[in-house]
């Protein structure tokens, strides 16, 4: 009989505006919504996700971690893509802005438009991964940016197994991470197990890495 996995949730909200001005419609127009992020966490180092206590982690140190990376860089600011003509004004004015897509784009415009100087964001702020600040983009992001801030407070132990955003009450979207994640908890799972099911199949280049996210861990 399988014993399971066991994940742990953590919830926050948060109040940012955004814009998707390629899209036209209603989306073009800046607009604010109260966003709400539910983060599942596995810790891989137990088979079960669990130790012999019932314990993944401390809540208290894992909530803090997620709310205050959310706070500090989403809560009562805006995102916007890099070729959002508000950008620049924005940036300008010192405003607290979460930037999606290439910022080298904003030198070769200001170039083209002949300005000699122009407001680079800081590189936290960044994720150039994805262009503009899509409810899935945005979902995709806090997926990498906080598993990078879990795994500098808590060591390689925790893993982010799914992402829900929502950005209203009828429009969410789900981010689950793949690749080299999958990649990294294979290898995890491998040290863990022992079970000869898992090894050297649970990983980014074969054709059951996509299992990892449900098939293969969850029962």
């Amino acid at each position: 009989m399988s014993k399971g996995m066991a994940a742990v949730l953590i919830e926050h909200n948060f109040e940012t505006a955004h814009r998707l001005p390629f899209l036209g419609g209603k989306c073009e127009n800046l607009h604010g919504h109260s966003w709400k992020v539910s983060i599942a966490f596995v810790a891989y180092e137990h088979e079960t996700g669990m130790d012999s206590r019932g314990i993944s982690c401390e809540y208290g140190k894992l909530k803090q971690v997620v709310r205050t990376w959310i706070d500090d860089f989403l809560d009562h600011g805006c995102m916007l893509g890099v070729k959002d003509p508000l950008l620049p004004v924005l940036l300008a004015e010192d405003s607290k802005v979460f930037v999606f897509g290439d910022v080298s784009w904003l030198a070769i415009a200001g170039e083209e438009q002949g300005h000699t100087s122009w407001t680079e964001p800081n590189a936290s702020r960044v994720y150039e991964d994805m262009p503009w600040p899509t409810v899935e983009a945005v979902a995709r992001m806090l997926a990498e940016r906080l598993q990078q801030r879990v795994d500098a407070n808590f060591g390689d132990v925790l893993w982010i197994d799914r992402v829900v955003v929502t950005e209203t009450a009828v429009n969410s979207a789900v981010w689950t991470p793949s690749g080299e994640e999958d990649d990294r908890r294979g290898r995890k799972l491998e040290l863990i197990s022992g079970h000869d099911e898992y090894i050297g199949v649970l990983n980014a280049n074969t054709p059951s890495a996509a299992g990892l996210r449900r098939e293969d861990i969850h029962p």
